[in-house]
């Protein structure tokens, strides 16, 4: 299925919108820069679980007809070291805007998107 992808920057922040090919809104994604732009219940949940050390890589602001969501990618290795250890795990938290934790995967390249 083709999809199609439109950028748009509104008040400094930038969005991205993924369209079928009909149309319809399957997605609008943001990045988010810093934790504290995380509603306060996801911040106090991922302060709280078991990776809670973990270094957070990659924050993302997701809105689709399913829902709204915030995707968190953590790993395992303090920034400085991550280029020397090779047995980094990374995972990709998905939280809803109430703090629940409803998915924790393991991270591949396919998984942000």
């Amino acid at each position: 299925m083709m999809e199609y992808v439109a950028k748009f920057i509104e008040e400094k922040h930038t969005y991205y919108a993924t369209f079928s090919q009909k149309g319809n809104c399957l997605k609008t994604t943001s990045r988010i820069t810093w934790p504290w732009s995380l509603p306060i219940k996801v911040r106090q949940v991922l302060r709280k679980n078991k990776y809670a050390s973990w270094c957070i890589d990659q924050m993302q602001d997701l809105q689709s007809p399913s829902g709204h969501y915030y995707k968190i990618l953590v790993n395992n290795s303090p920034m400085h070291l991550q280029a020397l250890v090779s047995e980094i795990e990374n995972r990709l938290l998905i939280f809803k805007p109430d703090g629940e934790l409803i998915s924790d995967d393991i991270f591949t390249a396919e998984t942000l998107n």
